[in-house]
Parts: C-alpha cells; sequence; structure tokens
C-alpha cells in the first residue's frame, strides 16, 4: 500500500495538481486533466455557441465565464434562467470530472437572487463541498462583476471510476 501512495503522490506532483490553467508543470506543459477538460470545452460546441470561457479548474473545482449577449436574453429583457443554468452547469461538469474519471450528475438545484442585464460578465465557480467514494456533491456559485451572488447551484454526481473516452484524450 506504501508504494502506491508514494506512486500516486509523485504522479500528482509531476502533473502539477492543484495548479491554475495556464500554469505549467516542471515540464513546461499544463497539467493532463486540465489539457484534457480544456480539450473537452473547447469541443464543446453548446458551450461555443453560449460563449463559455474555460478560466481554470483543479480536482473538485473549476471556473468558467460568460459575458451576456442578446442570446442569453428573455422576453423580460433579462438574461434567461437557461442561460445561468447552462453556465453553472458546465461548471459543475468540468469539477466533477477533474479527477480524470467520469463522474455523471444525478441531481440538481438552482436558485435565482438578481436579474441579469446585457453585457455583463458572469463567473460561475463550483467547489466540491463533500464526496464519498461514488457520490460528491457540488455548489457553484454565479457571481458578476461587482461580486454579487445572481445564481447558486448544487449538484450531485456518481463517480462511474470508468476513464474518460480514449477518443477524447488525444
Amino acid at each position: 500500500m506504501a508504494v502506491l501512495i508514494d506512486a500516486l503522490q509523485a504522479h500528482a506532483t509531476e502533473a502539477g495538481v492543484a495548479q491554475r490553467l495556464g500554469k505549467t508543470t516542471k515540464d513546461g506543459a499544463a497539467d493532463p486533466v486540465t489539457r484534457q477538460l480544456q480539450r473537452f470545452s473547447d469541443a464543446d460546441a453548446y458551450q461555443q455557441h453560449n460563449g463559455l470561457e474555460f478560466v481554470e479548474q483543479s480536482p473538485g473545482s473549476a471556473t468558467y465565464r460568460m459575458r451576456v449577449e442578446p442570446q442569453h436574453m428573455n422576453f423580460n429583457g433579462k438574461c434567461h434562467g437557461g442561460a445561468l443554468f447552462t453556465l453553472a452547469d458546465t461548471a459543475f461538469g468540468v469539477a466533477a470530472n477533474a479527477y480524470g474519471v467520469v463522474a455523471a450528475g444525478i441531481d440538481t438545484h438552482m436558485t435565482f437572487q438578481v436579474a441579469v442585464d446585457l453585457g455583463e460578465v458572469l463567473t460561475a465557480r463550483s467547489t466540491e463541498m463533500s464526496r464519498s467514494k461514488k457520490i460528491a456533491i457540488y455548489r457553484v456559485d454565479i457571481t458578476r462583476g461587482d461580486g454579487k451572488v445572481v445564481a447558486a447551484f448544487t449538484g450531485t454526481v456518481y463517480m462511474t471510476g470508468h476513464p474518460h473516452a480514449e477518443h477524447l484524450r488525444a
């Protein structure tokens, strides 16, 4: 068991676990999980359509940003709740999958506190609140530029234990 623990700690040190996106490991490359999740985000047409920007991630956390554009507006002239959900759900999914294994969402809940206007920049920060062998719970706060929380999201995932699909790793 000690050999396994030493190997895991050596891997974490080499991979740069918990480094911010854009920071690099000793060999000059971002850690492998960050690179993989960045590729997943870059390939996600829905994220691109909604203008979501991958900011950073580490095991159990992720941050995304979105500028509220005309396509995000509802009939009342405010940001649509669906756009806020998309932003929060994306940060939630990336945080939960930042351990390198598939984490499947099984439950979510979202509350809206403040209306959001066109042009505002929103940041969704997902944080792991608890984790067991198979279940983890996350909280996502969406804030605007002045730091005011505009929406809060909680989500639960089931960890499958399976690594992310091989064809998406390249």
